[in-house]
């Protein structure tokens, strides 16, 4: 293979990881914890909940900053 072609092989391969990286950092930051009310509760009344939306079965909510027991 000429230098050329090295090149584009590794500009390939370099995209490839990063295209996988990106991926498995998306897929952890969108990760989704079904938790019971009553840990909601605890967390609404600490202050660690960021936001909140109520639908008809269901409340959602986001964290200010996640604690070690959400995420590993």
């Amino acid at each position: 293979m000429d230098r050329k072609t090295q090149i584009h092989f590794w500009y390939a391969i370099l995209a490839i990881f990063a295209i996988l990286f990106f991926q498995e950092w998306w897929q952890a930051s969108r990760q989704i914890e079904i938790v019971p009310y009553s840990r909601f509760e605890q967390w609404l009344e600490a202050g660690r909940v960021a936001e909140v939306s109520v639908r008809e079965n269901r409340i959602e909510g986001r964290l200010k900053a996640p604690g070690p027991e959400e995420r590993p």
